[in-house]
């Protein structure tokens, strides 16, 4: 009798037909989200098109975002392939959606080597998102460029910020601000800058330096809540025999670097690591994220569209998350 009843109590098992309709009804609301012609605002942070929406969340003020791309020259990415580019874009967009006007922008503070074009071709790709280029250099009046030569200048820009975003919010307190953030800040360079210092000095001396910028960028994110650092790394396909050798100790330590651990594996079992940079530096930069997000083609998996010339469809994939809300989200991005 006991046997009877349980098994009239059971559930109906899932079937993979069920996942499947599932899964449909999903793809038609990512096209519905991605047919929309500008981006909207997320209430945690910045929803861009296309994605899952519980990727607003990783954009939040407060915090430190990593971001490691493929197919980067001279520490960036091509402004149409540059999550970040797209982040700020998204956030100039929305907010001049939600109330026009200069006073209403985030204030963007952009830490580039001096040989980047990072402005240019953010307005490029504002241009390409509203069609229009005159409207695009009005959003660009809030962005502010700051370039340095090594490490010591990425130091003294980010004290620079760090002094402008105190003011910002003396001259903001006790108002009603309706945007999700006031600041965001992007460090471009970071890696092959450390690693430079490293290879003229030595290891000891460049992670001190690495270890007290990252306390600063990290202090520069919590000083207010409304701020958003977001630090762009190189990072690179490993091979399956370079993994191998690094077991072996094959390689020499300097030639070493931090593995990421992605979802995604190659065909030949190739994975992710960060590039130019040792191993410890990377670790210590590591330290002072609060997450980790990479860009990738699936490591092969994706399969680019010949129609589309010069297009890529992106994996977007959160690799770390100090909170564990968000690690192991991906989605993929599609790029008009």
């Amino acid at each position: 009798m006991t046997e009877q009843a349980d098994s009239g109590t059971m559930l109906e098992p899932i079937k993979a037909s069920m996942l499947l309709e599932l899964e449909g009804e999903r793809s038609l609301d990512r096209q519905a989200a991605s047919s929309h012609s500008l981006p909207v605002a997320h209430p945690n942070g910045i929803f861009l098109p296309g994605l899952d929406k519980r990727f607003g969340s990783v954009w939040a003020g407060g915090h430190v975002v990593g971001v490691g791309s493929l197919g980067e020259v001279d520490g960036a990415t091509p402004g149409k392939r540059s999550l970040p580019l797209h982040v700020l874009a998204t956030a100039l967009l929305s907010s001049n959606a939600r109330a026009p006007g200069p006073d209403t922008l985030p204030n963007i503070y952009i830490i580039a080597p001096h040989a980047l074009q990072t402005v240019p071709m953010l307005h490029a790709l504002l241009a390409n998102m509203i069609s229009d280029s005159q409207a695009a250099i009005e959003l660009l009046k809030t962005v502010r460029l700051l370039q340095y030569f090594d490490l010591a200048g990425i130091a003294e820009s980010v004290a620079e910020v760090s002094d402008n975003v105190y003011r910002d919010s003396q001259k903001h307190e006790g108002r009603c601000e309706t945007g999700p953030f006031r600041n965001i800040v992007l460090v471009q360079g970071i890696c092959p800058t450390v690693y430079a210092t490293y290879r003229r000095s030595n290891l000891l001396q460049a992670n001190a330096l690495l270890a007290s910028l990252g306390r600063n960028i990290t202090q520069l994110s919590r000083s207010s809540g409304d701020t958003l650092v977001i630090v762009e790394l190189l990072v690179e396909m490993e091979e399956a025999d370079d993994m191998q050798q690094k077991q072996d100790a094959v390689r020499p330590r300097t030639a070493r670097s931090m593995a990421l651990d992605p979802s995604f594996l190659g065909p030949m079992g190739e994975t992710l690591r960060v590039a130019s940079c040792h191993e410890t530096l990377a670790k210590t930069l590591a330290a002072s994220l609060d997450r980790v997000v990479a860009v990738h083609d699936g490591l092969g998996r994706i399969t680019s569209d010949k129609s589309r010339k010069g297009s890529q469809d992106l994996v977007i994939e959160v690799i770390k998350d100090r909170s564990g809300t968000l690690t192991g989200l991906w989605g993929v991005l599609k790029e008009a």
